[in-house]
């Protein structure tokens, strides 16, 4: 998504039981030392030569809806107003076979198709 100075912009939701490892994911996908701020958490970098922003926004599971068949996002967490999201990870343990089960609750509950590749399992020690 372009803004007014020609950045790239993207917001993605990454999706999650408590305890899945999301802040983690967070954390190693953005290259970041130390957990960044949730519920967002924003680097910038170089995408296909122009200047861009990726913005990862941890979401649990409970505090997203199903209104006309299709997702939708909070619009605060913890008094921060999100980003719109672009895009979504969902996240599960993959040691905690019940950790999907909200997700797959939710996801009943929207009649638009989610493709397998938008599942992640994490178990990050």
């Amino acid at each position: 998504i372009m803004n007014g100075g020609d950045v790239q912009e993207v917001a993605i939701a990454v999706l999650g039981s408590a305890g899945v490892g999301k802040s983690t994911f967070i954390q190693c996908a953005l290259e970041q030392e130390h957990a960044g701020t949730p519920p967002v958490s924003s680097k910038r970098l170089s995408w296909e030569g122009f200047p861009a922003v990726v913005h990862l926004v941890e979401i649990d599971v409970r505090d997203v809806r199903v209104d006309d068949n299709s997702l939708q996002w909070p619009d605060t967490i913890e008094d921060r107003i999100l980003p719109a999201i672009d895009g979504a990870l969902l996240l599960y343990d993959v040691v905690d076979p019940s950790s999907i089960v909200p997700i797959a609750e939710l996801l009943s509950e929207s009649a638009r198709p989610i493709p397998a590749e938008a599942f992640q399992n994490s178990k990050c020690s």
